[in-house]
């Protein structure tokens, strides 16, 4: 197997947990999986639910997204799509550091 298959296999693979966490979260089931937030102070459990849900979705697209980039595209523009990748995930971790304080009580 090519190794650039393998790749987009193994993004593939990561994107399931990270939809499977999304309908968790979604469910509002698995608050207290979020590292930093104790769930007793929390404004809107259903909306920090449905926040952390979304982005955990919004992340499972962009690995999937990746992977089929890295099966398809030419060599060549493989460094932007691990560019993208990467940037994406950092705006995914920017977004949710920065939403969860928005839910605590202070």
């Amino acid at each position: 197997m090519e190794d650039r298959y393998l790749a987009a296999a193994g993004l593939l693979l990561s994107a399931i947990p990270a939809g499977l966490f999304a309908i968790k979260f979604r469910s509002g089931s698995a608050l207290h999986l979020i590292s930093g937030i104790d769930p007793a102070k929390v404004r809107d459990p259903a909306a920090l639910g449905e926040f952390v849900g979304l982005l955990f979705l919004a992340l499972a697209g962009l690995l999937a997204l990746a992977a089929g980039a890295v099966a398809v595209v030419p060599e060549s523009v493989l460094p932007v799509v691990v560019g993208l990748l990467v940037g994406g995930s950092v705006a995914f971790s920017i977004a949710l550091v920065i939403g969860l304080h928005k839910f605590q009580r202070r």
